[in-house]
């Protein structure tokens, strides 16, 4: 009797087991996706990113974080990564993830964000160390001024690309004038030209995948275009007299370079690939150093038209010419705030050439530099908004 009775258990056990099997899943039950973010670099995103499910509504993640997209059918999909600042960047801003009924899926955005000179402006000076001519940044009051450890101190003619990651400038390490381009940091120097010839005065497009500069290679002053590592070298311009000072406009359509093919000194513009040159100053003193505004509306330069070198702003068709500023003493190389609300320019109206700031309406100019031990100062830049 126990025995019949331990066999009747025993059977109902493992029919009771045979029931809890789990059955598949239906095949259109939903499952997920789980989306990972993970951000390195010295300048990491301020406010984080969006990610989207086949171009649906946004979801805002962390700089490090997670998001979950759930009741996601069966299939395949597009997961977008979008709001990066402007000096981060990912393998692929787009990756396509499966998802099997009732399945967590998972995928992950590594995303890099070097260091970057957010509203800093560029210069150089010889600082009494023995070094010579250094790269230096500072902010917009002045203050926390460092030293960009570059070269050997020949260092000149510098340019912040767009994304405020890499410097260009020129330096005579190879015994003349050459350009190279280094990390926000100082690291990573990289020779861009190695012509025999002067190189200089560098300028970068906005997307930064160009790099117009002045050189002698052709036996006269010209204004080329490279590309961001050197090659594709395109001669511009094809002058007679002199062609200097290349300077790209934020659209990214036109140059902007000083000539005197006509007699005088002026300032010109020209369609990126050398064609429809136009003048925008037409004036027998020296107009020089034309700086665009960062939305395009406007330029600035320098002219001695008064008589000592002041400067001044125009419309950039050469039109509304008005005065910036006006001193007794040398005033030139003007750099427009990122945001276009000031000017920042060399002058040596205090005995010796230091940076000072004005508003872009015009104002009183309020003195930056003020150190002793700063020998030269020479403006070369200012990187831009962290947005």
């Amino acid at each position: 009797m126990l025995r019949t009775r331990l066999t009747l258990t025993l059977s109902a056990a493992t029919l009771l087991a045979c029931g809890d099997d789990p059955a598949e899943p239906s095949p259109d039950e939903p499952g997920s996706i789980r989306v990972v973010v993970a951000t390195a670099g010295a300048t990491p995103d301020a406010d984080g990113y969006t990610l989207s499910l086949d171009g649906g509504p946004g979801r805002a993640v962390a700089t490090d974080g997670a998001v979950v997209f759930d009741a996601v059918a069966p299939g395949t999909y597009i997961v977008e990564i979008r709001g990066l600042q402007v000096n981060c960047a990912v393998d692929e801003e787009s990756l396509s993830v499966a998802v099997s009924a009732g399945a967590a899926a998972e995928t992950r955005f590594d995303v890099t964000c070097p260091l970057a000179l957010f509203d800093q402006i560029v210069f150089t000076a010889d600082a009494g160390l023995g070094t010579g001519n250094d790269l230096h940044r500072m902010n917009p009051d002045g203050s926390g001024i460092e030293r960009i450890p570059s070269t050997d101190g020949t260092d000149s003619f510098a340019a912040v690309s767009r994304d405020g990651t890499r410097i260009v400038f020129t330096a005579l390490l190879s015994g003349n004038e050459d350009i190279y381009v280094v990390g926000a940091d100082g690291t990573g120097l990289t020779r861009l030209t190695t012509d025999a010839a002067q190189d200089r005065e560098p300028s970068w497009s906005p997307d930064g995948a160009r790099i117009a500069f002045v050189s002698t290679r052709d036996g006269n002053q010209e204004v080329y275009t490279m590309a961001a590592d050197g090659t594709d070298v395109r001669r511009l311009t094809n002058a007679p007299g002199f062609d200097s000072q290349p300077s790209w406009s934020p659209a990214g359509t036109r140059i902007a370079f000083v000539s005197d093919r006509d007699g005088d000194t002026e300032v010109y513009t020209m369609a990126t690939d050398g064609t429809d040159v136009v003048a925008l100053t037409d004036d027998p003193a020296v107009d020089a150093q034309a700086a665009w505004s960062w939305d395009g509306t406007a330029i600035a330069f320098a002219s001695n038209r008064n008589g000592t070198f002041d400067l001044f702003t125009m419309n950039i068709d050469g039109g509304n010419v008005q005065p910036l500023v006006a001193d007794a003493g040398l005033d030139r190389s003007p750099v427009w705030s990122p945001d276009g609300s000031s000017v920042v320019f060399m002058s040596d109206r205090d005995g010796n050439f230091e940076l000072y700031r004005v508003p872009s309406s015009g104002g009183a100019a309020v003195r930056l530099t003020t150190r002793p031990e700063f020998n030269q100062v020479w403006l070369q830049g200012w990187g831009p908004l962290r947005q």
